[in-house]
């Protein structure tokens, strides 16, 4: 595995001003949503899966298996229900 930001991107239909609060109004930028062939979630060090704004290990599905990143972050939600990822090493 090449890591998350092989695995996410900021949608290109988001507004200029959407764009901006993903990239400037929190502690740190999003990486952006899952890239639609990708399965990303944020794991607890039990493995269950954690909810929007809780931190754990960001993790891959890949063969029928979770695989961490090395990476740990939390997700936010738009509107939508779109998983928005954050890296907070």
């Amino acid at each position: 595995l090449d890591g998350i930001r092989c695995a996410t991107l900021l949608p290109i239909n988001l507004s200029w001003e959407v764009h901006q609060h993903w990239l400037i109004d929190h502690d740190t930028p999003s990486i952006g949503c899952p890239i639609d062939a990708n399965e990303v979630a944020i794991l607890a060090p039990d493995g269950h899966e954690l909810n929007a704004g809780e931190i754990g290990d960001i993790c891959l599905h890949h063969n029928d298996e979770w695989h961490p990143t090395g990476d740990r972050g939390y997700y936010g939600m738009d509107s939508s229900g779109r998983h928005f990822f954050f890296i907070i090493n």
